[in-house]
């Protein structure tokens, strides 16, 4: 991330979030777009259900999920790729909630944006 830092010293975090996101995209872009693609439409297809108790079948697809992924899909939650259609649903079936985040790529200061969408 340091790296990407001086390279953009005029960029906000966001941007050099998504700037660093972007490059790891690129290079996997086969296989994490498509494992985005179906873990949205999981998640999408049990907000769109009628079953009533949503958040025990979101708790099990949750619960499938790695550190590993969960950060992974913090940074994507942030970029424009999933910015728009998943961090909705990320917060409203609190996906990231087992997430350590000592994790993540800069703790200190991404804690405040991990808080946001824990708390929704």
């Amino acid at each position: 991330m340091q790296i990407i830092k001086n390279s953009f010293p005029n960029y906000s975090e966001t941007e050099l979030i998504s700037s660093a996101y972007s490059q790891l995209y690129d290079k996997y872009q086969t296989g994490l777009g498509h494992y985005f693609r179906n873990l949205y439409h999981i998640f999408k297809f049990i907000d769109n259900s009628e079953i009533t108790d949503k958040s025990q079948y979101s708790s099990l697809v949750r619960a499938q999920l790695s550190n590993f992924e969960l950060v992974i899909l913090f940074y994507n939650s942030i970029t424009d790729y999933g910015n728009l259609k998943f961090k909705p649903l990320i917060e409203k079936y609190k996906i990231l909630k087992n997430i350590n985040i000592e994790t993540l790529i800069d703790e200190e200061k991404h804690i405040e944006y991990y808080e946001s969408l824990k708390n929704r």
